[in-house]
């Protein structure tokens, strides 16, 4: 479909001929300038590298020949023979004839004192200012030289020659001016060319020309390059607005000691000239050319080419970044609508762009865009502001030496990791430069499948990981108070205990060593109990008084006593005297106190300075607060021990008391009571019973009849055989017992054998027929010990049975009165004399009348 103008336009783009020939015309004048430009330099570059090589040369070659013939003139049978023969006149004719025939301006012979033995020269030149030059030495140590040096302002070529001079090692030295550089063998190829020989300070010894720039000093950062990478450099210089030169200098280089510098210049002119005649003709050639095409088509294209400008000037300012450029001509033709639509995309893309900026700058979050090797290409103000840099420095750098601080990237990289995997990657770091705790995520940007980019995402995590650091820190000091109450509460022994608290200390404080010291009630003293992380016994027997040493002090003020530099003390801490070898920096006291009473002294060493914080000394504080109580606990239940033991034993002499007056009521056998307690505790252990319970079974078995107390004594004291209903009143002893114990706190425990040792395992006993073990054990072991000692004494109206017959007897009632377990224990014991029968044999026993046992 033809728009209004097309033609119009069509007609006026005939003409693009006109400009691709121009064009041509444009880019070849150049190129073949370059071309012509860079041969003339070539050739430049070609010549000054020959003159220098032709410089250098000629100087090695002069070297070279004044070793050889110095060599050899010393090598002669007549220099030889005056040598060997130390015929110091005929050598010094011989010498004198060598300096003149090799045109030397010196000879010396020099003994290995560096003393000159023989000196002829014709120049104003010293001895010393040759004995002190490198290669004397050198020659002295055997070997033949030769080599430039400056003497007196002025470039020497000298050789040195080793041996057997005048019957002792020594050298012949000898030298002669280097010749001016116009006479070193160049003349033909330097025309207008000129060289210059300098000092290594690049200092000028000797120019060809006497212009003022060849009596210039090497610039300083040529000099650099030269005498210290020992290589040539070619450059051109400007010596005024005139004179520009083109200039290698070099250095010059003999036993590997740079001795001078050299430099060949070449006026730029010279070239430039050629160059610039084969311009002007190709500039001639062409402009006409150009001339000629451009008028031919300037007319006919002038506004088609200038409105396409216009369009590209405006792609190229989008480009540069202005995407809001916008393009004023106006027209009904296709190059309108185009611009018309530019300044449409124009407009979009600038407020697509301003709102992706503002977003992407308005994020918390560091976020950066990266290209496949890592380089930063886009990048928020957030993460300029967390790096403290400016976004435009970080563009083109490296992610790994932003974030981890490497040439190369790390293997736990995210960026790296995400690369290869294809998924978004995470990890935490810290970056000790801007000492903050890092989120780090990576996600890949795919395009077909590919991945093109990827997206950067880091988010300081400093507080949160602080405030995990100070949880677990605290969870961790938790866990230790725990650790210690549980100490405390689950352990009767102190220095178990302490151990533990000290160990904690160390470890959760940080501390190197601890010691915990304990007030003797007693003494008033300050002892050792524990100590953990010491290299020696330095303090193992210590022994303070209340207000001695530091921790005294601590003990007196109750309060802690801090020294963060011990060797800062006007006496020193002198408790030991291997302290030194401790080499304790720092200390604190800390008094145990506990219910307003010191109960010791915490104290604390350390190796290095100490920076005690506040929520540090709180801990200490807690800590000291659960060893004050361990301490305290200890003391406590020591004294409820003893208080203890010292009412068991009350109880144990009431108790055996009741029993003698119950063995003298009823007048039986002396010493019966003591006899089945005794037989009774030896059983109960064989069955397995503990501690506990044998103090129980202790006080049951001795007061076992103390029911009978509620039994009439012309009951109990009858000689004769019991009534049926007398007997009845008996039995009741054992409800008797029941009363008058159960009221009794103490004696509660105890009320299994005086109520149930007549029962029975079949069930026929009393007073409540309980049947099995439905019975106490403590009962069951007392029926059996109570029948053997009845059955084994003598009573008044019969006498004791035989061993043999109580066994036999107590084996016949095992399953119906006995329990048959118990009872096989009791034979067990009597059969092996085990036991109590070992250590009790021959005692007497008595057992109550009774109607089964006559």
């Amino acid at each position: 479909m033809n728009r209004p103008g097309y033609n119009k336009l069509v007609l006026k783009l005939t003409f693009p001929i006109v400009i691709i020939v121009a064009l041509v015309f444009a880019v070849l004048i150049p190129y073949m300038l370059r071309i012509n430009t860079s041969i003339m330099e070539k050739n430049m570059d070609e010549q000054v590298l020959h003159l220098s090589s032709s410089v250098r040369n000629y100087i090695n070659e002069e070297l070279a020949d004044l070793r050889k013939g110095l060599k050899l003139a010393i090598e002669m049978p007549p220099v030889e023979k005056a040598l060997g023969e130390n015929n110091r006149d005929e050598l010094a004719k011989l010498l004198l004839s060598v300096k003149t025939g090799m045109g030397l301006d010196f000879i010396a012979v020099v003994d290995h004192e560096k003393k000159p033995s023989l000196f002829f020269h014709n120049q104003d030149i010293s001895f010393k200012s040759l004995s002190g030059m490198k290669i004397v030495n050198e020659g002295l140590g055997g070997l033949h030289l030769s080599s430039l040096q400056i003497l007196n302002n002025k470039f020497y070529i000298i050789g040195v020659v080793s041996g057997n001079i005048l019957g002792r090692p020594g050298i012949i030295i000898a030298g002669r001016a280097l010749n001016e550089p116009a006479k070193m063998g160049v003349e033909k190829a330097l025309s207008r060319y000129a060289v210059v020989l300098y000092n290594t300070e690049g200092e000028v010894v000797m120019a060809q020309s006497t212009s003022h720039w060849a009596q210039m000093k090497v610039p300083p950062e040529i000099l650099r390059q030269v005498t210290v990478q020992r290589k040539s450099f070619t450059r051109k210089v400007a010596h005024d607005s005139k004179t520009v030169h083109i200039a290698n200098y070099g250095p010059l280089v003999f036993n590997d000691e740079l001795k001078a510098v050299y430099s060949v210049h070449i006026p730029a002119v010279d070239i430039l000239s050629g160059r610039n005649k084969v311009i002007r003709t190709i500039l001639v050639f062409m402009f006409s050319g150009i001339v000629l095409m451009v008028l031919t088509g300037y007319i006919t294209s002038r506004w088609v080419t200038g409105r396409i400008g216009n369009l590209l000037k405006g792609t190229r300012e989008i480009s540069k970044g202005k995407l809001g450029y916008r393009l004023s001509e106006i027209s009904n033709d296709e190059i309108g609508e185009l611009t018309a639509s530019f300044n449409d995309m124009s407009g979009s893309l600038q407020e697509s762009h301003e709102w992706w900026k503002h977003t992407f700058d308005s994020m918390n979050d560091a976020i950066s865009i990266h290209d496949m090797d890592c380089n930063i290409i886009k990048a928020n103000a957030s993460l300029g502001k967390l790096l403290g840099v400016s976004v435009k420095e970080l563009i083109g750098t490296k992610c790994h030496s932003v974030f981890h601080a490497s040439k190369l990237s790390p293997d736990n990289c995210p960026l790296k990791k995400c690369a290869l995997s294809g998924k978004t990657e995470e990890i935490e770091l810290y970056h000790p430069d801007m000492k903050l705790w890092l989120s780090i995520s990576a996600s890949p940007i795919l395009k077909s499948g590919k991945i093109t980019h990827i997206i950067h995402v880091a988010r300081d995590i400093s507080g949160r990981k602080h405030a995990e650091e100070l949880i677990q820190r605290q969870l961790n000091r938790l866990n230790v108070l725990h650790s210690i109450e549980k100490a405390v509460n689950s352990s009767l022994d102190l220095h178990d205990t302490l151990e533990h608290l000290v160990n904690e200390v160390t470890v959760q404080l940080g501390i190197n060593a601890a010691t915990v010291l304990l007030l003797n009630r007693k003494t008033q003293m300050l002892e050792y109990v524990v100590s953990k992380g010491f290299r020696s016994d330095a303090l193992k027997y210590t022994k303070l008084k209340l207000g001695e040493s530091n921790a005294g002090h601590a003990a007196t003020e109750r309060r802690i006593i801090s020294i963060p530099d011990l060797k800062q003390m006007p006496d020193g801490f002198t408790r030991s005297e291997h302290f030194e070898n401790e080499d304790f920096v720092s200390y604190f006291a800390v008094p145990l106190i506990a219910r307003g009473m010191v109960k010791g002294v915490l104290e604390l060493f350390q190796r290095s300075s100490l920076d005690a914080e506040t929520e540090w000394l709180n801990f200490l504080d807690t800590i000291a607060d659960q060893a004050a109580i361990a301490i305290d606990n200890s003391a406590l239940f020591d004294d409820l021990q003893h208080s203890r033991n010292e009412l068991v034993q009350a109880y144990d002499c009431t108790i055996e008391g009741w029993s003698h007056a119950l063995d003298m009521r009823d007048k039986e056998t002396e010493g019966h009571s003591r006899r089945v307690t005794e037989l009774t505790l030896f059983m109960a252990q064989e069955l397995g019973i503990k501690d506990a319970e044998l103090v129980h079974i202790k006080w049951g078995a001795l007061l076992h009849d103390i029911g009978k107390m509620g039994v009439p004594d012309r009951i109990l004291l009858k000689p004769d055989k019991l009534t049926d209903e007398e007997w009845e009143i008996m039995k009741r002893h054992t409800d008797f017992a029941y009363d008058m114990l159960r009221k009794i706190d103490y004696l509660q425990p105890s009320i299994d054998i005086p109520y149930c040792h007549h029962e029975k395992w079949d069930g026929t006993g009393y007073p409540r027929g309980l049947k099995g073990k439905e019975i106490p054990l403590a009962a069951r072991i007392f029926a059996v010990v109570d029948v053997w000692d009845a059955l084994s004494s003598d009573r008044p109206y019969r006498p004791a049975w035989p061993k043999e017959r109580v066994i036999e007897h107590i084996s016949s009632l095992a399953g119906t009165h006995f329990d048959p377990e118990v009872a096989e224990v009791f034979l067990r014991m009597q059969k092996s004399g085990s036991g109590y029968f070992k250590e009790k044999q021959g005692t007497e026993s008595f057992l109550f009348r009774s109607p089964d046992i006559a």
